[in-house]
């Protein structure tokens, strides 16, 4: 990889020779004209095929040998990269074999990656990202930088908070003025500084409320923020939703 050119920032795209490349681009690309970058794509490998290289449409294809997570680290730690797209071939759902590239990758990189599901349904416009939140600054502070690149190209960003038994309000079962009530104070402590109006809130399993919520708002995008630990127990919202996800996850490593 050269150096940025005039300041420029690209969308890095880490394709194999999979089915799912073209949807690993298509998004890449989509990223990238929201955001006013450039697509670039790296393969690791001894060679990419032709006809793959014809039916993504990258002109800036680099094709490197070695360990592809080691490779594509490399790739999107370049000063010129702003962010990635790759596929997450199912990897993080279950355990987490040593070496799996998408695993390796999103827990050693600090820049905002977005992970391209089996289940995705194709590339399409993003216009509607959902973004789950804890309740807490760190959380929020998180997807502040990458949420506001994507909100002033026009994306309507949704808040989620889920609620479990231990925090949910004594009023939840009230009257609705309760809830609106509580929905102001929330977006007010912790959806302002990531400029995000719209907040829901829900009680119960957050994974669950993630992806019923991401199919009803017909979200086309979803951000998480993660502390990147995907030891055992650990990171299981991420696993969930990655595993059934049907659109893109961004995932914005915490600190």
């Amino acid at each position: 990889m050269t150096g940025p050119v005039n300041g420029a920032r690209y969308v890095l795209a880490a394709v194999d020779d999979s089915a799912g490349a073209g949807r690993v681009v298509g998004t890449a690309r989509t990223l990238a004209d929201l955001l006013g970058m450039s697509v670039r794509a790296v393969h690791v490998g001894t060679a990419i095929p032709r006809s793959l290289r014809r039916a993504l449409g990258v002109a800036d294809v680099t094709v490197v040998e070695g360990d592809p997570a080691a490779e594509v680290l490399t790739a999107i730690r370049g000063a010129d990269v702003a962010w990635a797209v790759l596929g997450s071939r199912n990897e993080l759902p279950g355990p987490i074999p040593a070496g799996h590239v998408s695993a390796v990758v999103v827990a050693g990189v600090d820049k905002p990656i977005v992970l391209v599901p089996p289940t995705a349904t194709g590339s399409r416009p993003i216009r509607r990202v959902l973004v789950p939140l804890e309740g807490t600054a760190e959380t929020s502070l998180t997807v502040t930088d990458p949420l506001f690149e994507l909100t002033r190209a026009g994306v309507e960003p949704i808040a989620l908070h889920v609620f479990d038994e231990q925090t949910v309000p004594r009023f939840w079962d009230d009257v609705a003025h309760a809830h609106s009530s509580y929905s102001h104070e929330f977006r007010r402590r912790w959806c302002d500084t990531a400029g995000i109006t719209d907040v829901r809130l829900r009680r119960g399993r957050p994974a669950a409320h993630v992806l019923d919520v991401a199919e009803q708002e017909q979200v086309d995008l979803i951000a998480l923020g993660w502390n990147q630990d995907l030891g055992p127990g650990r990171a299981d919202l991420v696993r969930t939703v990655l595993g059934d996800a049907r659109v893109p996850v961004l995932l914005v490593p915490v600190g």
